[in-house]
C-alpha cells in the first residue's frame, strides 16, 4: 500500500499564508465574489509551493471530510466538531491571513472536482483539452490540416528541402456560452448543521457538471460539425447494438468504414445499456469472442475489437436510437476549457454556499471526420 505523505494543519496554513501565496489570491478572489483555482494569479501563487509540498497539502486536505470542515467553521454547529480543526480554522477568522480560513474554498472545489471526474469523459475522448492558460479570448481559431497534407519528400544529401503548403480547414472554439448550475443548498441545511447533506449536494453538483461537459464533447464527436472529411455512419437496424453484421450494419462495419478512409479506430464510446442489449439478445453479435459470456465473470470489458472502451451513460447517448462512436482519438476532436467549475456569487466560504453558482465554459471542434463512425441503434 502506497504511503501518502501529509503535512500538519499548521503547515498547510503557512503554505497558504505565504506572502503573495495562494491565501492572498483566494482572499482577493472572494472579495470579488468568486473562487476559481484556474485563474492565472492563483496558478502562479501555487507555483511558489514545491510539487512535493503541493502533493502533501492535497493529500492532507483530502483526508479532511468537507462536512467536518464546514462544521468547524460554523460557530453554532450542532453535533460533533473536530476541536483541533475548529481551533485551526478559527485562528484566522474572516479577516486574518493565517491561511486556515481559505482552505474551505479549496476543499469545496476539490470535492466537486473529485465527483466530476467520475462522469466527465471529455479528456478520454479528446485529442487534448486546452486549459485557460492557452485561451486568451472568447473565441479561438483552430487550423486543422486536411487529410494527407503532411507528406515527406525525398531529397539528395545537401539539397534544399522543398517547402510544403499545408492546406487547412479552420474551425472556431467558441466560449461565449456560459454553463451554470445553482447548488440549491437550502439555508436550513446550514442552520441545522446538516453538513452531510450539504456535502451530498456539492458532490452531486460536480457530478452534473461532468455529465454536461461530456454531453457537449460527445455531441461534437458524434456529429462532426467541423474539420475535414465526412463522419462515417453505421445503423444496426435493430433496437440494440450488434457487433458483426447480421443482415444489417454492425459495429464491425464502422471499423471497416474508418479503416477504408485510412484510420484505425482505437476508441469506442459506448453506454452500458447498449452493451447489455447486445448481450441479452440472440444473434450473430459477439460470436467471435463470446465476450457476452465472459463479461458475466469478469465485469464490463475495457476493450472491444482492439478499441479502448469509454463508458458513459449521459442522456445524449442513452436515449431512444441510442448512440455509440467508433473513432481514432488522435484525429477525433479537440476541446478547450476557458473555465472549469468556477464558484460564483461566493464571497464567504460557508454562508455563501446558499445561492452559490458553478459555472464553466467549454467547446470542442472535430478534426478529421473520416476517423469517426457514428453508430446508432434503431429506435
Amino acid at each position: 500500500m502506497e504511503l501518502k505523505e501529509t503535512m500538519s494543519l499548521q503547515e498547510m496554513g503557512e503554505k497558504l499564508a505565504k506572502k503573495g501565496g495562494p491565501g492572498f489570491c483566494i482572499k482577493e478572489q472572494l472579495e470579488r465574489g468568486y473562487f476559481d483555482p484556474y485563474e492565472y494569479d492563483l496558478l502562479s501563487a501555487w507555483r511558489g509551493v514545491s510539487k512535493a509540498d503541493n502533493m502533501k497539502f492535497m493529500n492532507t486536505l483530502r483526508e479532511i471530510p468537507l462536512r467536518d470542515m464546514l462544521a468547524a467553521a460554523t460557530p453554532n454547529a450542532k453535533g460533533y466538531v473536530n476541536p483541533q480543526l475548529k481551533e485551526f480554522l478559527a485562528s484566522s477568522g474572516t479577516t486574518g491571513i493565517a491561511g486556515a480560513y481559505y482552505l474551505i474554498p479549496v476543499k469545496l472545489w476539490d470535492t466537486m472536482q473529485a465527483e466530476a471526474v467520475q462522469t466527465d469523459i471529455t479528456a478520454a475522448i479528446s485529442k487534448m483539452v486546452l486549459g485557460p492558460e492557452s485561451i486568451q479570448g472568447t473565441t479561438m481559431k483552430i487550423d486543422i490540416a486536411k487529410d494527407g497534407q503532411y507528406v515527406f519528400n525525398e531529397s539528395a544529401s545537401g539539397a534544399i528541402a522543398p517547402t510544403e503548403t499545408i492546406e487547412t480547414v479552420q474551425a472556431t472554439l467558441d466560449f461565449s456560452t456560459l454553463y451554470t448550475l445553482n447548488f440549491r443548498i437550502a439555508n436550513d441545511l446550514l442552520e441545522d448543521s446538516q453538513f452531510d447533506l450539504v456535502e451530498m449536494h456539492v458532490r452531486e453538483a460536480g457530478r452534473q457538471a461532468g455529465e454536461k461537459a461530456s454531453t457537449l464533447a460527445a455531441t461534437v464527436l458524434y456529429t462532426g460539425t467541423d474539420g475535414d472529411g465526412t463522419v462515417n455512419a453505421a445503423n444496426s437496424g435493430q433496437a440494440y447494438s450488434i457487433w458483426a453484421a447480421n443482415g444489417t450494419n454492425g459495429m464491425e462495419d464502422g471499423l471497416i468504414a474508418n479503416a477504408a478512409d485510412g484510420y484505425v479506430s482505437d476508441t469506442l464510446l459506448m453506454t452500458h445499456k447498449a452493451f447489455l442489449y447486445s448481450v441479452k439478445n440472440t444473434g450473430a453479435q459477439y460470436n467471435e469472442g463470446l465476450i457476452n459470456n465472459e463479461w458475466v465473470k469478469t465485469g464490463y470489458p475495457t476493450q472491444l475489437g482492439g478499441m479502448n472502451i469509454v463508458w458513459s451513460d449521459i442522456d445524449y447517448l442513452n436515449a431512444a436510437a441510442a448512440k455509440a462512436v467508433l473513432f481514432s482519438k488522435d484525429y477525433g476532436i479537440l476541446t478547450g476549457r476557458k473555465r472549469w467549475l468556477r464558484l460564483e456569487k461566493y464571497a464567504e466560504p460557508v454562508k455563501d454556499l446558499t445561492g452559490a453558482v458553478i459555472s464553466f465554459r467549454q467547446d470542442s471542434v472535430s478534426l478529421i471526420n473520416d476517423s469517426i463512425c457514428a453508430y446508432v441503434e434503431n429506435s
